[in-house]
């Protein structure tokens, strides 16, 4: 699958967070000037916005039938218009409409600004792939190797600028050391430190990667039976490429 992604540019304004994309553009306070709706399956609104002490600014905005945040009129035209995707969220608990449906292709899709995939019956997560959910916490970290252990990055230069990445910890039931990610203070993860030295000074980097652990836990490698498989393998995409 990892071959076949296709790259979009900026298709939706940012979307991060626990398990899906869910950090928002939410102002302060909207108010809508007019409204422009289209056949495609999406209005778009100017709209006066306050955010966070700015000077009120207008800014034009594409919705879901729903009221659901798209993106800018862009994005909502290449989705509903150019691939007659209906915009939706991935979770009820989100403001920033992640995934959707095509009727012509019958296929789910997902994405973030980096990348977008459709889904349908029979399609396949293997490892390594973006919406690759782990079983466990040895799975998890297991995947966090294989994406922070990047020494293919280098594997065609005939004089890598680093070292081989070399794993100086690994834990599990490890609380978030930097305690950024939400509500770390109560969960648990995998934690992994690496360190590689540069070839050109002989000092040592350092880094630690921590995860936390999913609830719940999701399939491994699987294959969707049905649609409704095929829309948790767009939610899970989407998610992996926020």
């Amino acid at each position: 699958m990892n071959d076949e992604i296709e790259k979009t540019g900026e298709l939706v304004e940012a979307t991060e967070g626990t398990n899906a994309p869910s950090t928002e553009f939410v102002p302060e306070k909207k108010e809508v000037l007019s409204v422009r709706k289209y056949k495609a399956g999406y209005e778009v609104r100017t709209e006066i916005i306050t955010w966070d002490g700015m000077k009120p600014f207008e800014m034009k905005s594409a919705y879901n039938p729903e009221g659901h945040y798209i993106g800018n009129s862009k994005d909502a035209y290449r989705l509903c218009k150019t691939r007659g995707i209906k915009p939706v969220l991935a979770n009820k608990n989100h403001k920033v409409c992640s995934i959707g449906f095509c009727e012509k292709e019958n296929k789910w899709y997902g994405w973030s600004h980096r990348a977008i995939y459709g889904f349908t019956i029979g399609s396949e997560v293997k490892e390594g792939d973006c919406g690759y959910e782990p079983t466990g916490p040895k799975d998890l970290l297991e995947s966090m190797k294989r994406f922070w252990i990047n020494d293919w990055l280098y594997e065609d230069e005939e004089e890598p600028p680093v070292s081989k990445a070399k794993i100086i910890k690994e834990e599990f039931d490890a609380p978030d050391p930097a305690k950024e990610h939400f509500h770390s203070s109560v969960r648990l993860g995998a934690l992994l430190e690496t360190e590689r030295t540069r070839k050109k000074d002989g000092e040592v980097l350092k880094s630690t990667h921590w995860e936390p652990y999913l609830e719940p836990w999701g399939k491994g490698e699987w294959i969707a039976k049905t649609m409704k498989d095929a829309k948790k393998m767009a939610t899970d995409f989407a998610s992996g490429v926020s």
